[in-house]
């Protein structure tokens, strides 16, 4: 019987391998043997492009990559095979002009080399035409027919980061509009279809746009910003076209190979990186396939183990029960453009400390991108685990050694599954939002990486769910972070939610604007306001940038304080200052207890309602925490330990257990990466051993607490029995 990824007898490790022209097609039995035989992975990645494989319509050059699955069954190399769809062929282009990606302000995206794709093709056409469409899912069937026989496959890719492709054009001199798509002719009347599906008449359409259309072939999409109502259904319409693009190209997979798993994985993790206008949805994009997964490129974004807990988090909360992996491990340097590599390379402590933290949160498996540093276009120089000349770095030592003992305890990493003891409420609608009133959604993304820190902090795991996800909320606490947009029905549901006993913690302007992108007149809105005990009154923009414009000499800041970033008095849970964010709202409270003020003006507030609570806060409190506010983060800390108890905690160190059948792995962590920590963790009373298993030393548990210290910004791993 053939291998499969949801099999349990390997913790899936290894490398993307293969993208044209990297590495050179005379070098590869050499990389291959070192890639099984030094490093000692399990499983390589190959991207097969479509310009590359199929230049000339109907016949396919194989060679190369017959001759790479040949060499990885003679080595025993699992093979992830990437198929991708973002390079179409030349002749396609010509045979269709008009099936060209054309962005808002007009440009048409002629195909072409990319940072990524250096091998050409790039961005590909658009699949809203239906000779693209037809050519596309003839490709597909055709490749996979060709190499499902190999029984060193093992898995197909089936969109490498799936996202509306062009919007990462790496145009330096590209303006916003150049990044919004797609505006062909085929897009605009899929977007037309789209609208009569969901409004069924134009009457309910005017409506709720607020327009006097007297047909919906009348309707152009949004070019420019405006009004809210385009902006939002634009984007849900794309979000629906790329899960539906997403399960056509799984259809015609396993239409050839109905056995192997198809899998995807997103290059973005909404919210925690500001990309709105890629029109991301990872959750409709998991649905369609056996398996997700995601990239993760730590140091490339400067994230801190709070940051990248949070992402790990939300991967697995889109995949929803499937099997789940870090598809794309940062290997080596990132970069901003092709001159300066401004992003430091893993080091050895990094993917130690990576590893176990992605193992913690739940994955099962883990791949880099990638395996030999990448030698043209803004790339090159980057991202490798194995130098240009194929020399071994101390990264690719450090991923050889963590490989081993991961698959050491495949059984129960593959096994495991985290405990959730927290909810947070994402919906890729705020997102489009706040980009539509701004330009950038930059700020959700600030918010709900404050949280994630705060989670992180206090040892717990979060589920993220969305509007149509909400039925899967099963923990006793949900936080809503800078919830702009909101549903009625997801209103009513988290009123409901509280009345039975649940915990909401939630930021200021909670339900700034419906569905349709209309301003609620009560805030929180959709009855929240009763749960809460309170409502809000005129919001005080308090932003550090909202100083008074420069034509009154000698004037930089308001003479009314609560536009300058007022500080807030907490009295409860603690006692505690902080620095409000972005907004200051003053609450009108009618039933809760003011926990917080500023100048005598409730600023946060605690309701007891139904068998739930509401702490509700007049500031964007994820922020805070996100710029480095102390109080904010102890404030939400002492509210968390009333009511969420983490599987096993610290006080200096990060700890989390992975548990099953008898036997633990304790991975306990240091976040900071300038200073050693040291910590007694309490252990559960069923362990009387422990080993570190990077050392093998025994370990003595005394008084039920084993006693560490973890250097700056690393990881020890502890087996206990």
């Amino acid at each position: 019987m053939r291998e499969k990824m949801t099999d349990k007898n390997l913790f899936f490790y290894g490398a993307h391998y293969h993208r044209p022209p990297n590495p050179p097609e005379d070098q590869h039995e050499f990389h291959l043997s070192k890639i099984k035989n030094e490093l000692g992975f399990n499983i390589v990645k190959f991207r097969l492009q479509w310009n590359w494989l199929e230049p000339v319509r109907g016949q396919l050059n194989l060679d190369e990559v017959n001759r790479l699955f040949c060499l990885c069954g003679k080595l025993g190399l699992k093979v992830i095979a990437e198929i991708n769809l973002e390079t179409a062929p030349y002749w396609l282009e010509r045979q269709y002009p008009e099936a060209r990606y054309v962005s808002a302000t007009g440009q048409v995206m002629e195909l072409g080399g990319y940072d990524a794709t250096q091998a050409g093709g790039y961005p590909g056409l658009c699949y809203h035409h239906a000779g693209v469409r037809e050519e596309g899912a003839r490709f597909l069937r055709l490749i996979v027919r060709a190499i499902c026989g190999y029984e060193s496959l093992l898995a197909y890719d089936c969109w490498n980061e799936p996202h509306l492709e062009p919007v990462w054009q790496c145009n330096y001199w590209a303006s916003t509009g150049d990044r919004v798509f797609c505006y062909c002719e085929q897009s605009r009347r899929a977007f037309q279809a789209w609208l009569t599906s969901k409004y069924q008449s134009v009457g309910a359409f005017n409506q709720a746009w607020t327009r006097a259309y007297t047909d919906f072939a009348e309707v152009n999409p949004p070019a420019r910003h405006g009004n809210y109502a385009d902006w939002l259904d634009w984007m849900r319409f794309w979000f629906d076209a790329l899960a539906d693009q997403m399960s056509w190209r799984v259809e015609n997979i396993k239409a050839i190979d109905p056995e192997r798993s198809v899998l995807s994985h997103s290059g973005a993790v909404p919210p925690f990186l500001s990309r709105a206008n890629a029109c991301i949805h990872n959750w409709k994009f998991a649905a369609q396939v056996d398996g997700w997964g995601t990239s993760f490129a730590p140091t490339a974004f400067n994230w801190c183990l709070g940051d990248m807990n949070g992402v790990l988090d939300a991967t697995r909360s889109a995949a929803r029960g499937k099997f789940w992996w870090v598809a794309e491990m940062q290997g080596g340097y990132g970069y901003d453009r092709g001159f300066r590599k401004r992003r430091p390379a893993p080091s050895a402590k990094n993917i130690r400390v990576w590893n176990w933290l992605a193992a913690a949160c739940g994955a099962k498996g883990i791949s880099y991108w990638c395996y030999l540093t990448e030698s043209t276009g803004p790339e090159a120089g980057g991202f490798g685990l194995v130098k240009l000349n194929g020399e071994t770095t101390p990264r690719a030592l450090e991923a050889a050694r963590q490989n081993k003992l991961l698959n050491k305890y495949h059984q129960l990493l593959r096994d495991y599954e985290p405990d959730t003891q927290v909810a947070v409420l994402y919906d890729p609608d705020q997102s489009t939002q706040l980009w539509a009133m701004e330009n950038t959604d930059e700020l959700i993304g600030e918010s709900y990486a404050g949280y994630a820190r705060l989670i992180f902090q206090n040892d717990l795991s979060a589920r993220y769910v969305t509007f149509d996800t909400f039925a899967d909320l099963t923990e006793k606490v949900l936080i809503v972070p800078m919830c702009l947009s909101l549903r009625a029905d997801i209103g009513a549901k988290i009123v409901r939610f509280v009345e039975q006993g649940g915990i909401l913690i939630s930021d200021a302007r909670m339900g700034l604007f419906d569905e349709r992108g209309f301003m609620q007149p009560v805030l929180p809105s959709f009855g929240i306001d009763k749960a809460a005990g309170l409502a809000e009154d005129e919001s005080f923009c308090c932003d550090q940038t909202n100083a008074p414009p420069a034509n009154r000499p000698g004037m930089d800041r308001w003479p009314d304080d609560r536009y300058n970033q007022p500080v807030l008095d907490f009295s409860w849970p603690i006692q505690a200052k902080v620095q409000s964010a972005e907004f200051f709202s003053p609450l009108v409270v009618t039933g809760a207890d003011v926990i917080g003020t500023y100048d005598g003006i409730p600023a946060a507030a605690h309701h007891k309602y139904g068998q739930g609570e509401v702490y509700y806060f007049g500031t964007y409190m994820g922020l805070s925490i996100r710029r480095g506010d102390p109080g904010a983060l102890q404030v939400l800390s002492a509210i968390l330990k009333r009511h969420a108890t983490p599987g096993i905690s610290g006080g200096n160190l990060r700890p989390r257990i992975i548990e099953g059948n008898g036997c633990a792995l304790l991975c306990v962590f240091n976040d900071d990466p300038f200073a050693a920590a040291s910590d007694r963790i309490a252990v559960p009373g069923q362990y009387s051993t422990a080993v570190n298993i990077f050392t093998d030393e025994s370990m003595e548990i005394m008084d039920g607490c084993l006693a560490l210290a973890v250097e700056s910004g690393d990881v020890a791993v502890i087996e206990l029995k």
